[in-house]
């Protein structure tokens, strides 16, 4: 059993790195928790100054990614030299005009995908500021300053940039996915729709080439973890959609057809995940069942 760090904190979101050995666990207060083999190692704070509502590793677990109610995404490098296995310090914090709900990485690392209340889709290039060092004073600043203005003033740097803002959809942003197999990028929001983005041949410029339609708000975007599969679930119903990405198949998972609401026969699932080498899903209810 684990609880948020500092103060009596609700848990809001948890993730595990991509080879299990880290979880970071967010909490209402804006903290992060490292936990390594259940025992609590590292606490990442003085950044968020609301609720985390989101947090995700990169491939190499070297960075996390922490999308605040505050209307910033915080990235984070992570070291494991320190006495307790796992630290992290915040080198970036990124600005959103609303709420943040939803990030994730590039399976290299090299891009980060942030999205939210604004219905902006940001596309951050991260390389540049590896590569150029320019982890200038500005940083030092921001960690030991409570000025907002001065957290995101590092945008000036070429290292700091949105390359791209992807417009389309027309209400919040709720869930990414990022298929490096596949070239795409998957977003879901509560306008009903997931829009699938590829990038232009010409320009390399992500646009949306197919939008799928769903009879109520998009909760959840997920790929297992061969990227073989979309698992799609939905605010309210006791179902879910998960999609063979190489055939372009679909199959329901649960009571009812994936546009039909839930009549009461079932309870709606809260939340979901994809078990790629089993083949396995599991579901959390609002009853409190998992299945």
């Amino acid at each position: 059993k684990l609880k948020a760090p500092m103060k009596e904190a609700d848990l809001t979101h948890v993730c595990f790195s991509r080879d299990s050995g880290l979880v970071a666990a967010a909490s209402s207060e804006g903290h992060v928790a490292l936990v390594h083999g259940m025992e609590h190692v590292h606490t990442l704070t003085g950044v968020h100054k609301k609720a985390v509502r989101h947090c995700c590793f990169n491939h190499s677990r070297t960075m996390l990614a922490t999308a605040s109610d505050d209307g910033t995404c915080g990235v984070w490098e992570l070291s494991y030299e320190g006495p307790h296995g796992a630290a992290g310090r915040c080198v970036r914090v990124l600005k959103h005009d609303s709420i943040v709900r939803c990030c994730v990485f590039s399976p290299l690392g090299d891009y980060l995908v942030t999205a939210g209340d604004d219905l902006v889709v940001c596309l951050w290039y991260l390389s540049c500021w590896k590569e150029s060092g320019t982890r200038s004073q500005v940083f030092a600043q921001a960690a030991q300053s409570s000025s907002l203005r001065l957290q995101t003033e590092h945008w000036k740097f070429p290292g700091s940039s949105c390359v791209q803002a992807i417009r389309g959809h027309t209400g919040y942003v709720t869930s990414l996915a990022w298929s490096g197999l596949h070239e795409m990028i998957v977003t879901g929001a509560c306008d009903r729709t997931i829009r699938v983005h590829r990038r232009h041949p010409a320009t390399r410029m992500w646009q949306c080439v197919e939008e799928l339609r769903f009879s109520a708000s998009v909760e959840t975007c997920d790929l297992d973890a061969f990227e073989t599969m979309l698992m799609v679930s939905c605010k309210g119903l006791s179902n879910m959609v998960v999609f063979d990405l190489a055939s372009g198949a679909a199959a329901t998972v649960g009571a009812a057809s994936h546009d039909e609401a839930d009549t009461g026969g079932g309870q709606a699932i809260l939340a979901c995940a994809l078990q790629g080498t089993m083949g396995w899903i599991a579901t959390a209810s609002a009853n409190g069942c998992i299945f």
